[in-house]
């Protein structure tokens, strides 16, 4: 009778080798598809969010109100972009810069006028101050060592021009108890404006890196 030997491990090893190394070729080929298809949503998604973004950007320099804008571009970031900052400022809006520029007139003097200590508080005061408004020169190149309400408004003015919100704000808390209660109410329109715009840059910039692939963490609540 023939005798058959059994195979040898070694053999059955050998034998199944180039399948084995062609299964694994095809998961590699797989797993990459699917990687790249991944991928490719990915950054479809960031597309459409800094299209929607540029939307919402559009309502704000109208200074209008941005809820519908918002909800879109909340949509779009499928939570993976903080969007906090925006939230209290959706149903009234924030101000543009040129609304900024045209009231600043108005709160200097009122600045001014507080450190003075003349009252505006009636009606006729306020028809007074108004008509001086109309004809009121300020000084607007003073010292830097010069603290008086007429020489912070003039540096607040400048730095209102050029857009720095931010350091409007800082100059603002050198102004006295008095003339810094007077200007209150624009300081709040600058530093929600200021806010706002602090949290759109942060967004883009998160994007950017998000498209470039050198980031995937979602941005940071603005303070």
């Amino acid at each position: 009778a023939a005798h058959t030997s059994a195979a040898k491990p070694a053999d059955i090893t050998a034998a199944i080798a180039p399948v084995t190394a062609k299964i694994a070729a095809i998961e590699q080929s797989v797993k990459a598809v699917e990687q790249a298809e991944d991928s490719r949503q990915t950054n479809a998604e960031r597309v459409v969010f800094a299209m929607e973004l540029q939307n919402l950007k559009r309502a704000l320099d109208r200074g209008q109100t941005f809820t519908q804008e918002l909800a879109v571009v909340e949509k779009a970031a499928s939570g993976k972009f903080d969007l906090s900052p925006l939230q209290k400022f959706k149903d009234q809006g924030v101000p543009t810069l040129a609304d900024l520029k045209r009231d600043f007139r108005d709160t200097a003097n009122s600045m001014i006028d507080a450190e003075a200590g003349i009252e505006t508080n009636s009606v006729v005061d306020k028809l007074i101050a108004g008509a001086r408004s109309v004809v009121r020169v300020r000084k607007i190149e003073h010292d830097t060592s010069d603290m008086s309400a007429e020489a912070i408004a003039g540096r607040m003015e400048k730095l209102l021009n050029e857009g720095r919100l931010g350091d409007v704000l800082s100059e603002a808390d050198a102004l006295s108890p008095k003339a810094k209660d007077a200007a209150q109410p624009f300081l709040d329109k600058v530093r929600a404006r200021a806010s706002v715009d602090s949290a759109l840059a942060s967004l883009e910039d998160q994007l950017k890196s998000s498209l470039s692939g050198s980031s995937s963490e979602p941005v940071t609540k603005t303070q």
